[in-house]
Parts: C-alpha cells; structure tokens; sequence
C-alpha cells in the first residue's frame, strides 16, 4: 500500500511546517514552544513516549549509573545521607488515636485500644533478636531507611511480608528484595497485562509480582537468577503481602525512576572535573624539579666539520653523545641530588619538560563547583548548605527559609512512604495482634476487617526539623502558643516528639520536684525577651552569633 502525501500546487509533499500552517488556515503557530522556525529550539524535537515504555526501555543502563553514582560519587552519597536523615532519620514513632465515634465505644476505651496497638507494635519493633528482618539483621527503623534508600537510588522498593514462629511474640517478618529481582520470567516478553515483572488487574492494579529468586547478576547463583517465581500481592484472605514503594512521574508507570536520574550527567561531569583538577595538582606537587643535560653545541659543529663524509659527521657526533651520557650517569651515580620532600627527573640530553598550565586549582574551580551543587541541590529538593554540609554564611533568616522549602519535600516524601510502606506494613502486623487475641477489641465494637482505618487511626513521627537558634524558635513558638495558631501537639511533633508521652513525662517531672520541695522550671514565670536577641543582623554588628549550624 502507497503512502499517502500532502502536496503544494507544484506537486511537492509539503513539509511538516507547512502542513501545520495549512492546519492552521495559513496562519503561524498559537505557541512559541511548537515553533519549528525558532533560531533556539527549532531544530528540538523530542520524541514522545508511553510513560512506562519510556522506563522499561531505559531502566537497566539508568539503574547502573545510579547505582554506580551511590557507591562511588561523593556528592551523590552526600544528598542521600541528607534525605534519609530527615525522612527516616532514627526511625518513625506511631501515636494510636482509635476513632471512637466510628468504632461507637467511649472515648477512655479507644484510649485503652490505642494503648494496646502501640505497646504491640513497640514490643515488634524492639526486638532483641530482630526478628522483625526475615534476615535477622536490621531492626525495623534501618529497614525503613534501607527501603528508603534503594528507592531513592533504584527507582522503587519492593517487600515481602512472612509469618514465621521462630520464638518472637509478632511472628510478622519483612523481606527486603532488591528491585533488580522484579523482572519478566525468561522468556516472556512484556503484555498489556504483565508489564516489568508485575502482573496488572482490569483496572492496572498491580495483583502479583514476578521475582527471582537471586539478583540477576550474581555470578555465583546462576540458576536461582534466572529462576522466577510468583508471588500474589494479596494472601487469599486478603492480607498485604508484597509492599512495592515508588513515586509516580506520570500516570501510567507502574515502577519508578530514581532522584538521581535528572542529574547523572551533572554529577558525571563534576566528579570527572574534580578529578582532573586533583590529578593536576598531585601531578604539580609530585614533579617538582626537573634536571637537563644539553650538548656543546661548538664541539658537535667541530665534529661534524672534520668529517670527510656525511656517515663519518653521523659517527662522530654519535660517539661524542654517548660519551657525554656515560659522563651524566657516572656523575649522577656518585652524586645523586636529595631534597626533602621533592622528587628530581633526569631527562634526556636535548630534552624539556613543559606544561600548558602548572597553576593548580584553576581561578574559577570553586564557583563553578558551586553552581555545579546549586542545580544537584535544588534537584534534591535539598538546599546547598545541606548538600555541602557548610553553614558558615548562612544567617537565621536564611536557615530558615532554606529549611522551610525543603520541609515541604520532606513531608510530602513522609506522605509517599507512610502510604505504601509503613501504614500496609503497619496494618499486617496489627492485624496480626487482633487475629491472635493479643489486643483486645472493646465489647460491641466492629471487626478489625470491617473498618481497619478506624483501627489503625493515629499519627506518624518522623524525626524533627531541628533548630539553627532554639531561643528564637522558642519564642516564635510561644507567641503563636499565645495566640491559638499552634498547638503544643504539633509544635512537639515538629521537634518528633510524642505528645502524650511528653505529657506524662512532664507530670511525672513536676510531682518529683514537689515531693523534693523544688519548683519545676515550667512552673516559673517565663523570662522577659532579652533586647537583641530577637533580630536578624549581619554578623559584622553581631559578632558572628547569628551563624549558627542547624541541628
């Protein structure tokens, strides 16, 4: 079959511009994005992508790189060390609030409930033995951070969840599997259906999961790596088995890319700068001195004009030069130059040494580094100072706005994970405790499997946001105490701490002091603000203490 052409009226296929002007009714493109006349971008044009055709495609030799930038670039290394300590840090606290109204108990038996669910996942979490690891060797915050962690490299993080009695009181175990494992069975090629290793539903839910049973790179288990087994997201009577984290970039993925990706070429790019520069310099440092040896140019002129014949010119200088070298080794055997700390080359007769360009960082290292780390920072979603670990100019005033920005991408990363990782996590392990008899369900109450989320109602503690000045932040905090735009609740969950245990710590604190006839220091009036202590000054008219590394 013929393909068909638009043509011009001399018979010619008219060109893609040309078709868009004859749709256009002869007139010139709405947008300037889609012009293909544009001396800047006329000649991009970018193919267009399914979303998960795009990743399938790619995802071997963008995962390499990554994986290669977290084990071996320092800055990469860096931004993730920054990320995991503020989304994970040591591990979340979960605060159980039962829904009394939905559950229809009181109030003081949905605090009793609650009391049972933390105490159950506390007793989980704090294993001796770490049975909560199918492996035995992480405890569930290092499992948190190390799922984090091979997301934010991999692109996604895949668990599975096991029943093992093996002497623990929650025999619920984690398995972490490496999401290189997630893959079509050999031999089977992607579907509608089954696309990356996972099987989808009607509605391209994910309903099973395609593994290996080793990494596919291990040398030393090839069968067990081309080896794939099934295993269903969902046990038969409904509970969570397969956890699978990921971050969504367009609808239609169902895995995901990782934070490194958008910058492999900058980080690739800086850390081979990096490299020549320190190369440079050792090179600078390592040959400092160089000794050359040159021929007398009246002797070899004299040589060449007593020779009778061009052959006998040749002899004569090259008996005069190998004279002359055995001279310079004898003498430099009988007296070897030493210098502490510098190392002399010989070179040969005739022969100089020079380099393009000795000095050593060159004059614009340190600010294209820097601009360099600005577009990897801001990649992050972390600030500058974060990625390089240098707070020396940075005020409060500053701190804080940095802080601000990045605690947003903080919170919304928590809200990613909590809802595919921690909370199916949470639930399987809760549940466990109610099918078992270990947390007592109030009298009337519904079924666990009935309402769940009135069950597993409750709050999440990260790690908190840390202070570059406690003083200030505490006054800004007493003040919107004061005016009823926070509450003590949130202003401890920002530092990550409980509330409620807070509370009853501070009680028990206030009683001991009584019975030792000591005031609390919460008891006392709070001290009048000190002049100055309140502004935001250069630190010239401070005497620096405004500069203050963040906690």
């Amino acid at each position: 079959m013929q393909s068909k052409h638009l043509i011009d009226k001399h018979g010619a296929p008219l060109s893609l511009q040309a078709r868009r002007v004859t749709a256009l009714g002869g007139r010139r493109g709405a947008y300037e994005a889609a012009s293909l006349s544009s001396q800047s971008h006329g000649n991009w044009r970018p193919s267009r992508y399914a979303p998960e055709t795009a990743l399938s495609a790619d995802r071997n030799v963008m995962v390499a790189r990554t994986e290669d930038m977290g084990r071996n670039n320092p800055w990469a290394s860096a931004a993730l060390q920054r990320k995991l300590e503020m989304v994970i840090g040591t591990g979340w606290k979960f605060t159980s609030q039962p829904n009394a109204r939905r559950l229809g108990i009181s109030k003081e038996q949905a605090k009793a409930l609650g009391d049972q669910i933390e105490d159950w996942w506390n007793a989980y979490c704090s294993d001796t033995e770490l049975r909560n690891d199918t492996t035995q060797r992480e405890s569930v915050a290092m499992q948190m951070g190390s799922a984090f962690r091979h997301c934010l490299i991999d692109g996604d993080a895949f668990g599975r969840l096991h029943y093992l009695e093996r002497g623990a009181e929650v025999h619920t175990a984690l398995e972490l599997i490496h999401s290189a494992r997630c893959k079509q069975p050999v031999g089977r090629p992607d579907e509608d259906r089954f696309r990356d290793g996972i099987e989808l539903g009607r509605h391209n839910e994910a309903i099973a999961y395609w593994f290996t049973v080793a990494h596919p790179n291990d040398g030393l288990a090839y069968e067990k790596a081309t080896d794939s087994r099934r295993i269903a997201k969902y046990d038969s009577d409904g509970t969570r088995r397969i956890l699978h984290y990921f971050t969504p970039q367009d609808p239609g993925e169902f895995r995901g890319r990782s934070l490194l990706a958008p910058i492999v070429k900058k980080l690739r790019q800086l850390s081979r700068y990096d490299e020549a520069e320190l190369q440079a310099a050792t090179l600078n440092a390592i040959l400092a001195a160089f000794v050359e040896t040159d021929a007398d140019h009246d002797v070899i002129e004299r040589l060449i004009g007593e020779a009778e014949t061009p052959e006998g010119a040749d002899a004569n200088v090259a008996t005069y030069l190998d004279g002359l070298e055995a001279q310079r080794l004898n003498h430099w055997e009988r007296n070897r130059p030493s210098l502490e700390g510098v190392r002399f080359m010989q070179t040969a007769i005739g022969e100089k040494v020079q380099f393009t360009n000795p000095a050593r960082p060159s004059a614009g290292y340190d600010k294209f580094e820097l601009a360099a780390l600005r577009n990897i920072a801001s990649a992050l979603n972390i600030s500058l100072e974060m990625l390089t670990a240098d707070y020396s100019k940075l005020s409060y005033s500053g701190w804080r706005g940095a802080i601000t920005n990045v605690w947003r991408g903080v919170t919304s990363e928590r809200s990613g994970f909590g809802a595919t990782w921690v909370k199916p996590w949470h639930r399987v392990v809760i549940e466990e405790g109610i099918a078992r008899g270990k947390i007592k369900v109030p009298r009337g109450a519904p079924s666990f499997w009935e309402m769940p989320s009135a069950y597993l109602n409750g709050t999440w503690l990260g790690p908190g946001r840390g202070t570059a000045d406690p003083y200030k932040d505490a006054r800004a905090d007493e003040v919107e105490l004061a005016l009823g735009t926070k509450t003590k609740r949130k202003i401890l969950a920002e530092r990550g701490e409980d509330y409620d245990e807070h509370m009853e710590s501070l009680e028990a604190e206030i009683e001991d002091h009584r019975r030792r006839g000591m005031r609390h220091p919460s008891e006392a009036d709070v001290p009048e603000v000190e002049p100055g202590l309140m502004a935001d000054e250069p630190n010239s008219k401070q005497g620096g203490s405004d500069e203050q590394t963040a906690d």
